[in-house]
C-alpha cells in the first residue's frame, strides 16, 4: 500500500487515536506516534520520501502561521516583563547546559549537532497540555501560551539554520562569519518586507471584499506563497510567514476568530499526519544504555527549565513554578523538524540519527509528564487549599 491509500490509512487511524485521547482527556501525541509505530511494525505501507518532505514543509508553514496569527500584542504587553525574562534566560541556559550535557553524554562528534538538539528542545507546545484545562484563564496558562507562540518560530528558524550549517560542513570560523554576515542579514530584511507586504495586503483585501469561503483559502494559500517567495529571493521563509501571521492576526477584522479557527483546524489535520508518519519511520535504539542516558538527559532538561522559571518568575508560588517546569511538552514543530531530518537530505549527517532518537524520547517523556501535570493542575494552580 503506497501513496494516497496509505495517506488515507494514516488519517483514519490518526483520527481514531485522537478520539481515544479526547475521551481519556489526554494529549493525542502519544497515541498518534504509537499508531505510526504499529503501522510500521505491521508493514501496512509506506509514503514516498519526497512526499514526506513536501508535507513536512507545508506543516512548518502552517504551524508557524497558526502560532503567529494567535499571537495578540495586547497579551504580550500585559505579561511582557515575565515573558522576556523567562524566554531569554531559558534560551541561554538550554543552549549552554543542555548542549554541553548532550555533547559529552552521547559522545557527539560535532558541537553543532548538540546545538541543533538544544534548538529543538527550546520548543514548548503549551497547547498539548493546556487544551485539557478548558477555557479558564490564569497568569500561568497565559504565560505558557504566549511563550509557546514565541518559541515556535525561534525553534524552527534556529533548527533549520543549524541543519544548513551542518550540510555546509558544520565548521564555524571568524572569516566565515564575516563573509556570511551580510547574506545572513539580508535574509531577515527580505523576510520582513515580504511578511509585512503580505500581511497588510491580504488583510486589506479581505476587509474590503467578501469572497465567502474563498477568504479562508486565500489566507492559507497566501501563507504558503509568502514562504515560497521569500525562499526564492534567498530570504527567510519562516520569518516571512511569522511576520505575515503577526500582522494579519492583529489587524482589525470582523471574522478574525473564524480565520484563526479555520487555520487551526487545517493545522490539526496536518499534525495528525505528521505524528503518525513520524511514528512509522522513527527508530529509537533499543539499547538500555541509550534509554537510560535519554532519561538522565531529560532530567537535566527539567532541572534547567525549573532554574529558568525560578530565576525569572520570583513572585510566583512554588507550585506554579513546578507546574510551569514540568508542563513542557514537545509539539508539532519539533516533530516536523525530525521528519525533515529523517526523510530529507540531512539523514546522512553524522550523529543526526542519534539526535533524532533522543528527540523522539524527549517527545514521549515530555508528553507523559505534561499529561500528569495537567491531571493535577487544580493542585498546582489553585490559590487557596481548603482544609477540612
Amino acid at each position: 500500500m503506497e501513496g494516497v491509500a496509505f495517506l488515507a490509512v494514516v488519517l483514519l487511524t490518526g483520527t481514531l487515536g485522537s478520539v481515544i485521547a479526547l475521551k481519556l482527556k489526554v494529549s493525542n501525541v502519544f497515541f498518534l506516534v504509537l499508531t505510526g509505530m504499529l503501522l510500521g511494525i505491521l508493514n501496512v505501507g509506506s509514503f514516498p520520501k519526497e512526499g514526506m518532505v513536501v508535507i513536512a514543509m507545508i506543516s512548518i508553514v502552517m504551524i508557524v502561521f497558526t502560532s503567529a496569527i494567535d499571537f495578540k500584542i495586547n497579551e504580550l504587553v500585559k505579561y511582557s516583563h515575565y515573558i522576556m525574562k523567562l524566554s531569554g534566560l531559558y534560551f541561554i541556559l538550554i543552549f549552554v547546559f543542555l548542549s554541553t550535557a548532550t555533547y559529552y553524554l552521547f559522545g557527539l562528534k560535532s558541537a553543532i549537532v548538540a546545538l541543533l538538539f538544544s534548538s529543538l528542545m527550546f520548543d514548548n507546545d503549551a497547547s498539548v497540555g493546556l487544551t485539557m484545562l478548558g477555557r479558564k484563564k490564569d497568569r500561568v496558562s497565559e504565560i505558557l501560551k504566549i511563550e509557546s507562540i514565541i518559541n515556535t518560530p525561534i525553534t524552527v528558524i534556529m533548527s533549520l539554520t543549524f541543519l544548513n550549517l551542518l550540510l555546509s560542513g558544520g565548521q564555524l570560523s571568524y572569516s566565515q562569519l564575516s563573509e556570511n554576515f551580510w547574506p545572513f542579514l539580508t535574509q531577515f530584511i527580505y523576510a520582513a518586507i515580504i511578511g509585512l507586504a503580505f500581511g497588510f495586503l491580504v488583510a486589506a483585501i479581505i476587509k474590503k471584499n467578501d469572497f465567502g469561503n474563498l477568504n479562508y483559502i486565500i489566507v492559507m494559500t497566501s501563507a504558503i506563497v509568502a514562504y515560497i517567495m521569500a525562499e526564492y529571493i534567498e530570504g527567510n521563509g519562516i520569518l516571512a510567514v511569522t511576520i505575515f501571521g503577526l500582522v494579519f492576526g492583529n489587524y482589525h477584522l470582523k471574522k478574525i476568530l473564524e480565520y484563526e479557527k479555520t487555520v487551526s483546524i487545517f493545522s490539526d489535520a496536518v499534525s495528525i499526519v505528521v505524528f503518525v508518519l513520524l511514528g512509522t519511520i522513527i527508530i529509537i535504539p533499543a539499547e538500555d544504555i541509550f534509554i537510560i542516558k535519554g532519561a538522565f538527559l531529560f532530567l537535566v532538561y527539567v532541572i534547567i527549565r525549573f532554574l529558568a522559571v525560578n530565576l525569572s518568575l520570583k513572585d510566583f508560588r512554588l507550585k506554579e513554578k513546578i507546574f510551569m517546569s514540568i508542563n513542557l511538552p514537545k509539539g508539532i514543530d519539533t516533530a516536523v523538524i525530525i521528519l525533515v531530518i529523517i526523510s530529507g537530505a540531512y539523514s546522512d549527517i553524522g550523529d543526526i540519527k542519534t539526535i533524532a532518537g533522543i528527540s523522539m524520547l524527549f517527545i514521549l517523556y515530555s508528553v507523559v509528564l505534561s499529561t500528569i501535570a495537567t491531571r493535577f493542575a487544580p493542585y498546582f494552580l489553585s490559590e487557596n487549599v481548603k482544609k477540612k
